[in-house]
């Protein structure tokens, strides 16, 4: 999948002058100077400036930019703090890509202690905002805007399917605990939550933008793949592994010692799936020993307390 992402932002950058001229001229942006930010796997991020206008363009690499489009309109519901989406357009008219543009927040990833525990707070407060919304369907929105999945269990299964490598996963686990793990998460029917809620999917420190200036924390880049379901996946997905000041902010900030006892008990078994998930994922990826280490260590802590 990476290989076939890496193929497509080839293709949008050997046009990558033509796309600009043409998203900046539809949105009154013409002259403006552009930037290249940071970006993911399935996005092209740039900083377009024109005078005291600035703005974030998003162009699709795995054309899914619908899932973001929602979820940015959701969440305003719920009032919590981020980016506001100007304009956008996904029918691939008038560029053959899906593309976004919001505003621009003058911010930076949280890096002192302090500052992570209140970014967790911040956050634990935004999910218990946001997961107060009903969706009816699960997982994300296909190019047709339905729901990918009928139910939870197919959520988990397709996330599993698609993004967790057993072969990169049996470097460091054995072939009976990664099928304990599957017993557990993917075909536990104990974890068949029946009323969807609208999901992050991927909130954590680095998806959190602190302004300085405005003394506020800000939520960008939801999951393209997962932002209908358990509210319990999105705690356990910000919780895993985290720093200790981050992970103790969501804590407080949701208020987990409010939780019932069958939510903690999801929110246990959903740790582990995303804490093979991503340990999984720099298996893959990276070669980030100290990272493997540690999510390996939380892993099988988690599975001997099962």
């Amino acid at each position: 999948m990476i290989l076939e992402w890496k193929e497509r932002r080839a293709a949008i950058l050997r046009d990558y002058n033509a796309i600009i001229k043409k998203i900046l001229a539809l949105n009154d942006l013409k002259g403006a100077r552009i930037k290249s930010l940071r970006g993911g796997y399935i996005n092209i991020v740039l900083l377009a400036t024109k005078g005291e206008i600035k703005r974030i363009i998003k162009i699709s690499i795995d054309d899914t930019l619908q899932n973001e489009v929602y979820w940015y309109k959701e969440a305003k519901k719920a009032k919590v703090d981020l980016p506001r989406l100007i304009s956008y357009d996904l029918s691939k008219k008038y560029i053959p890509y899906k593309y976004c543009i919001m505003t621009y927040i003058d911010g930076k990833l949280p890096n002192s202690k302090a500052l992570l525990y209140s970014a967790g707070v911040f956050v634990g407060n935004a999910l218990r905002r946001l997961h107060k919304l009903h969706v009816n369907g699960f997982g994300s929105l296909d190019s047709n805007n339905n729901w990918t999945n009928n139910t939870w269990l197919e959520t988990l299964r397709d996330k599993r399917r698609f993004t967790i490598n057993d072969k990169a996963a049996l470097k460091v686990l054995k072939p009976k605990q990664i099928a304990l793990i599957d017993s557990l998460t993917i075909f536990n029917k104990e974890l068949a939550f029946k009323s969807a809620r609208i999901l992050h999917g991927d909130l954590y420190e680095e998806n959190v933008l602190y302004s300085k200036r405005l003394n506020r924390f800000f939520i960008i880049d939801p999951s393209p793949y997962v932002i209908a379901g358990d509210p319990m996946y999105d705690v356990s997905y910000s919780m895993v592994e985290r720093s200790e000041g981050f992970d103790a902010g969501v804590k407080d900030g949701y208020g987990l010692d409010r939780l019932t006892e069958k939510e903690l008990w999801r929110l246990k078994m959903l740790s582990i799936f995303n804490t093979f998930y991503e340990m999984t994922w720099y298996l893959e990826n990276t070669d980030s020993r100290r990272e493997i280490e540690k999510l390996h260590k939380s892993l099988i802590n988690k599975l001997s307390s099962v």
